[in-house]
């Protein structure tokens, strides 16, 4: 008994897209995500916070999305 409607074709084919297109870059992805977490960003400490930002903004970028940092009241 199937409880959930089948996915239209088009959804299947991007999800593959997708699944492709990370497994093709994985070890990059994985690079970037452990240099992100290696950051040190002590509560309230908003310099490091901010090249954080400005270090995923520009890998991001790098990936074909076009990241927008955001000034707050805070700095």
């Amino acid at each position: 008994m199937r409880l959930t409607p089948a996915l239209p074709e088009i959804v299947i084919a991007e999800s593959a897209r997708v699944a492709a297109g990370v497994a093709a870059e994985l070890d990059l992805l994985l690079r970037d995500l452990a240099d992100w977490v290696e950051v040190d960003t002590p509560g309230g400490a908003l310099e490091p916070l901010d090249r954080l930002a400005a270090m995923l903004a520009e890998r991001v970028a790098e990936y074909g999305l076009e990241p927008e940092l955001v000034s707050t009241s805070n700095g």
